[in-house]
């Protein structure tokens, strides 16, 4: 959809002006400005399936290709300079070496300038799909250091570049790749302050999405939809939290079953873990036996943890917990918690939970100056006491960041 806003369209004949109208970002003048005004190079890993480095640079080279071949129909490339329609050509052709592969963006956008008279955006997606998929077939490091220098050449210095965008599910490398890019901004669930409604659909989207569609719901559906779908929560920046947002692939495709059904049995269907996100994730839970930890116990109770969030994910063998945990955040399969439901969880916090959370050295730390009691008088002491002591953490840690 960024590319269909912003991409300055060749053939008006194929104009879709009317796809965006009645939209939040087409009610804004200065928004409409920047309406099918530029040149758009957009790229896409999500089928990378390579299995071996060799694959990978022929599949990187095809795709590079077919940008090439795409803008060539929009532009004359006879008015560029010869040794310009040298290389154009060589790229083109799956011709190109490595290193000029990973200089072909910015030299595409040094071309299509000549032409636009405007400067390019260059949009990347999923290009974490390709670290994880050499990640799996054993060639990381040789995807990696193609992937960086691509991104390095692409973004770093472009005079010739308006803005670009990279996406992906897992922070892997962002801050090596962008060192030295001028006005760099990571959004995640963890900080977002421009973005932070847009990773699912809102309680009111929800509404009009399933309207739009014909799909009444009782009290007892929503309540389902809600408890399968919902559940991202999105820090601010220090401006709060958005919370209850919807996973837009499990939505969509549940109205997909829904109205292939009707008349039918409503069906839920588990449709995110098997959108292809879970390499990772699989390989850590199994390898690192997460399964046995306390932490992933009680999230199962439907408990809340606490973890340190590292800035990104390295890609490797073994894992500690934390770095597990931030993985199963990014993919959507945990969400975020603020200090106030925190607390509030600890306080409900079910006493057997609490008991099984509880082993004897942690008992034995409490430090209970308390006289003798019995028994069930001092479990029940040792839980409150425990409590306590989780919540007190988080006020110690709390106290530290400021």
């Amino acid at each position: 959809m960024i590319q269909e806003f912003f991409e300055k369209p060749v053939n008006r004949e194929k104009l879709r002006n009317d796809l965006f109208d009645g939209l939040e970002v087409s009610k804004n003048r200065k928004n409409m400005r920047d309406f099918h005004k530029y040149p758009v190079i957009y790229l896409n890993f999500k089928d990378d399936e390579s299995n071996n480095y060799e694959s990978a640079i022929e599949y990187l080279k095809d795709k590079i290709s077919d940008l090439f071949k795409y803008q060539g129909e929009k532009i004359n490339i006879e008015n560029l300079k010869n040794d310009e329609q040298t290389k154009w050509k060589k790229i083109k052709d799956m011709k190109e070496n490595e290193t000029g592969l990973t200089q072909s963006i910015r030299f595409l956008c040094d071309c299509l300038i000549k032409f636009y008279k405007r400067k390019c955006i260059v949009l990347i997606d999923e290009y974490d799909k390709a670290l994880m998929n050499s990640f799996e077939k054993k060639y990381y490091d040789e995807m990696y250091s193609i992937i960086k220098s691509l991104f390095s050449n692409t973004f770093k210095g472009n005079d010739n570049l308006y803005f670009g965008i990279t996406t992906g599910c897992l922070p892997l490398g962002l801050n090596s790749f962008y060192s030295g890019v001028n006005n760099f901004y990571e959004c995640s669930l963890l900080k977002d302050q421009y973005f932070n409604d847009c990773y699912g659909f809102t309680e009111n989207e929800l509404n009009k999405i399933l309207s739009d569609f014909g799909i009444t719901h009782t009290d007892d559906q929503r309540d389902m939809i809600r408890k399968k779908y919902d559940g991202y929560t999105c820090h601010t920046n220090g401006q709060g939290t958005i919370k209850n947002l919807y996973n837009p692939f499990s939505i969509m495709n549940f109205i997909k079953e829904y109205s292939s059904k009707k008349g039918k049995k409503i069906e839920y269907g588990d449709f995110w873990c098997n959108s292809g996100k879970e390499i990772i994730i699989k390989k850590t839970i199994e390898e690192n036996e997460l399964s046995f930890t306390k932490n992933f116990l009680s999230l199962l109770y439907g408990n809340i943890i606490v973890i340190e969030a590292a800035k990104e994910i390295v890609l490797k063998e073994n894992y500690n917990e934390d770095e597990i945990m931030i993985i199963l955040l990014d993919s959507r399969y945990l969400t975020l918690s603020d200090e106030k439901e925190y607390k509030k969880n600890i306080n409900n916090m079910d006493d057997q939970m609490t008991k099984a959370l509880l082993n004897k050295i942690e008992v034995n730390n409490l430090s209970l100056d308390e006289p003798e009691s019995t028994e069930e008088y001092e479990n029940s002491y040792q839980i409150e006491k425990y409590k306590h002591k989780i919540i007190n953490e988080i006020e110690k840690k709390k106290k530290e960041i400021c």
